[in-house]
């Protein structure tokens, strides 16, 4: 239907926790998480617009999938990540501890034997979405290949906040890959040339195509 499961949780929160699943919402509610769920791994795009009117005034999204072994709780939840993240919200992604053998573990197992103390734990140890996004990249790629393989990665920066991704090539991005200095001279412009091409489709948006080639020149 056009609600999702337990939006009262939003009332009132400072952060607030999303979750695959209702028995997931139930189990985070019962030990004190403000949690609210869709019933299934990311948000319709037609409840995009109510997801982000509920949690206008929430500084902190933590979402909370199933891990599994397919990955399609992690995939919904980037989605959902995606579409916050660019309206402007601050969202970590909390990933459940998955022992080998195991197919999936969702936060109501989790929740069965571990207390509200260990999820908290997992939530100051969650990720943000450029995090996982760096992560999903190969760390051996070949350096020459490095500026289109992190394209995806510099267009979300730099349209979230042009420092702070500096900031992450300068210190995650250059970790993952174990990267010189003069590595990461070369992939901060690649970042620049991202930034140039963002910043025109903002100024697309505002004056339009017959305006910005003279306004871009100066």
């Amino acid at each position: 239907n056009d609600s999702f499961y337990n939006e009262d949780a939003v009332k009132g929160a400072t952060q607030i926790c999303i979750t695959e699943g209702i028995t997931d919402c139930i189990a985070a509610h019962q030990v004190g998480i403000a949690c609210i769920s869709p019933a299934t791994t990311q948000f319709r795009k037609e409840d995009q617009a109510r997801l982000l009117h509920l949690v206008r005034n929430v500084n902190q999204v933590y979402i909370c999938n199933d891990n599994e072994k397919n990955e399609s709780g992690m995939k919904g939840a980037l989605a959902t990540a995606d579409f916050l993240e660019g309206e402007g919200k601050t969202v970590f992604l909390v990933r459940l501890p998955r022992i080998d053998g195991v197919d999936k573990v969702d936060l109501c197992d989790y929740l069965k034997e571990h207390s509200y103390d260990d999820f908290e734990r997992l939530m100051k140890q969650a990720h943000t979405l450029a995090d996982v996004l760096l992560e999903q990249i190969d760390p051996d790629v070949q350096k020459q290949r490095l500026p289109q393989a992190l394209r995806p990665l510099f267009v979300r920066l730099a349209k979230s906040d042009e420092a702070a991704g500096l900031l992450f090539i300068n210190h995650r991005v250059k970790e993952h890959f174990k990267l010189s200095s003069r590595d990461i001279e070369a992939l901060r412009k690649s970042y620049n040339d991202v930034l140039k091409g963002v910043e025109r489709e903002r100024v697309l948006e505002v004056v339009g195509e017959e305006q910005v080639t003279p306004l871009m020149s100066e």
